[in-house]
């Protein structure tokens, strides 16, 4: 999303850049709290399957 923003506004095409760019700013902000979401899961996980160190 954020390269079409950037294609769309260097040629010019009309396209609504914002929404573009607010849909791609979105998209890594889901990614990256999946992310970090899923690495707490495990990490917890992990943590309980090894208590006795």
């Amino acid at each position: 999303m954020l390269l079409g923003g950037t294609i769309a506004t260097l040629m010019g095409t009309g396209v609504d850049v914002s929404d573009l760019i607010t849909a791609g700013a979105a998209l890594v902000t889901l990614v990256l709290t999946t992310y970090v979401f899923g690495s707490v899961w495990e990490d917890r996980a992990y943590k309980e399957d090894n208590s006795d160190w």
